[in-house]
């Protein structure tokens, strides 16, 4: 499996639960926020805090990442 999903599915349930982008890619090992925002973005197409303001589910975002 890609270990990077996993990140991932972490940061989306915090996220969801009202963590802080900052916080989440500290947490995850990304040196700054910038970074993990932009390894989100290439993923799921749309940064952390659109993704935080969309409430999109997880299980969704993942699996459309995968095609």
């Amino acid at each position: 499996g890609d270990s990077s999903v996993v990140f991932f599915e972490l940061f989306v349930i915090r996220l969801r639960g009202g963590a802080k982008v900052k916080t989440v890619a500290e947490e995850l090992g990304f040196s700054t926020p910038y970074a993990f925002s932009k390894a989100f973005s290439a993923r799921f197409g749309l940064s952390p805090r659109a993704y935080q303001r969309t409430n999109a589910k997880p299980s969704a975002a993942i699996k459309d990442s995968a095609n």
